[in-house]
């Protein structure tokens, strides 16, 4: 998974689409048996081939927070052996060069603690995570409805535009 495979809506609502390679193995609660994606989406228990559960899913969230505030994963390097040491290893860290708010700091730093059990999320799931003051003045019920207004639109000349260059406010195909 990674920000090439998020898109916007005609209303400005972000879409994930790399799904295609996903197979619903068995629907539990508790555990998962298979991996499939990029490495560097990883959370620490699935590379170490433990049992893993909704809370591995509350790393990859932080990644791509991370992501989309930085433009780069917090865990880059040239082989996956390496991605994989990274990710066990080293702790997170922030680009000198970006403000970041104390608010995504701290949600950072919850959703990316290597120990899972510690992670946010772990105990009350994602309505723990709604409730982070970096979340603070969203609601979550209309959010999910498309009830609120995005602060970007894309402008879309039919309804075959798929991806959308915000800077320029030019739509752009896929290749």
């Amino acid at each position: 998974f990674n920000l090439k495979h998020i898109s916007i809506d005609e209303e400005g609502f972000l879409l994930f689409d790399k799904f295609q390679n996903v197979k619903l193995i068995e629907e539990r609660d508790d555990v998962d048996i298979k991996f499939c994606g990029d490495v560097e989406y990883c959370a620490p228990e699935v590379i170490l081939g433990e049992k893993y559960s909704k809370i591995s899913d509350w790393w990859c969230f932080g990644i791509i927070i991370y992501e989309m505030l930085f433009g780069v994963r917090p865990f880059l390097n040239d082989g996956t052996d390496k991605i994989y040491n990274m990710i066990l290893n080293e702790e997170i860290k922030f680009p000198n060069n970006n403000n970041i708010s104390a608010e995504a700091k701290d949600l950072l730093q919850k959703l990316l603690i290597k120990e899972k059990n510690d992670r946010l999320g772990f105990e009350g799931g994602f309505e723990v995570i709604k409730k982070h003051y970096f979340f603070k003045g969203i609601d979550f019920d209309n959010l999910v409805k498309k009830q609120i207004v995005s602060s970007f639109k894309p402008i879309i000349s039919d309804e075959k535009d798929e991806n959308f260059n915000q800077n320029e406010n030019v739509n752009q195909k896929k290749d």
